[in-house]
């Protein structure tokens, strides 16, 4: 699966196709530069505070992948509910 089918099938979970046929909002343009306003763009409802250092990490190194390229490992504890989450993908 590619990365457009990958976001396509991610906007249809979040039900956001609908809203994006209705005219409610228009696709961002995914630019070379910051990844906030795609992710304001395409998550208004779970993309409205500032993003803390850790995400800031996780995001660049995620707009930091280039297609047909493999990625470098991206390992990370971060904080959840006053516990560690301990999670590698």
């Amino acid at each position: 699966m590619n990365w457009a089918d990958r976001v396509s099938k991610l906007e249809q979970r979040l039900g956001l196709r609908e809203a994006a046929r209705s005219g409610a909002r228009q696709q961002p343009e995914i630019s070379d530069g910051d990844f906030r306003p795609w992710l304001r763009a395409l998550f208004p409802a779970f993309v409205a505070c500032d993003f803390a250092p850790f995400h800031e990490e996780f995001w660049k190194w995620v707009w930091g992948i280039e297609a047909g390229l493999p990625a470098r490992a991206f390992v990370a504890v971060w904080p959840w509910a006053d516990r560690p989450k301990f999670e590698a993908k």
